[in-house]
């Protein structure tokens, strides 16, 4: 007796895009010219447990990557994604504050700080002193009054623990980002603080010394909403 089998039908739940070569992450990489900071290059280092080359020609430095590093950068900085977690846009925030910042050196991701807990991006000077950090919020919905009152808080507490004398702490720079901006009423309340300008300073001790800056993420680009 002969007897027909019949064809298993296809699942697209379980059917995968190709994945890219190591070849084409590298190229598609270089293409777009994507050179990152030697901290972060080393931070990736340290999550996907390899060595990677933090200096050199690009094609060197990508060639040091292993697989599972080769796909984070490339969805981060060239795909543009959002991940659960929000470390890709730690990635990206702590990439163009070391572009636009040349006083920084070093960054940190996930600092932590006994006061408050974690700071999602710290930058340091070449004297290893904290000059810069930023507030990162990877969510579907805007950052609200109530977001930012918790982040000037927290602002104020870094601050606070500058007159320590061991500790190295020259806050100059603070930043809030949030990949769908901000609600209409965040806003208005953040721009009516009283130690806050409309030049974008905030008030310690009567003094305006720190410059804050509040910003919003757009298919991977970095836009300033205030000031």
């Amino acid at each position: 007796m002969c007897v027909k089998l019949s064809r298993p039908k296809r699942d697209p739940k379980r059917e995968k895009e190709p994945e890219l070569s190591r070849e084409k992450l590298i190229h598609e990489l270089m293409s777009q010219k994507v050179r990152l900071h030697p901290s972060l290059l080393k931070e990736i280092g340290e999550k996907f447990r390899f060595f990677p080359e933090v200096k050199g020609e690009l094609f060197k430095i990508y060639k040091s990557f292993n697989l599972p590093a080769l796909k984070t950068v490339h969805a981060c900085f060239v795909k543009n994604e959002i991940d659960s977690k929000g470390r890709f846009l730690e990635y990206r925030f702590a990439q163009w504050l070391a572009k636009h910042d040349e006083k920084i050196e070093e960054l940190d991701i996930d600092k932590k700080f006994p006061e408050i807990g974690e700071i999602d991006v710290v930058g340091y000077d070449k004297d290893k002193k904290i000059i810069a950090i930023a507030e990162c919020k990877a969510r579907e919905t805007k950052a609200k009054a109530e977001d930012l009152d918790k982040w000037i808080t927290n602002v104020k507490l870094i601050i606070g623990d500058q007159k320590k004398k061991e500790d190295k702490r020259y806050l100059s720079k603070a930043f809030f980002v949030n990949t769908k901006g901000y609600t209409e009423e965040a806003l208005n309340r953040f721009k009516k603080r009283s130690d806050v300008t409309s030049s974008g300073k905030l008030k310690v001790s009567w003094l305006e010394r720190i410059d804050i800056g509040l910003y919003e993420e757009r298919e991977g680009k970095i836009k300033k909403v205030f000031p």
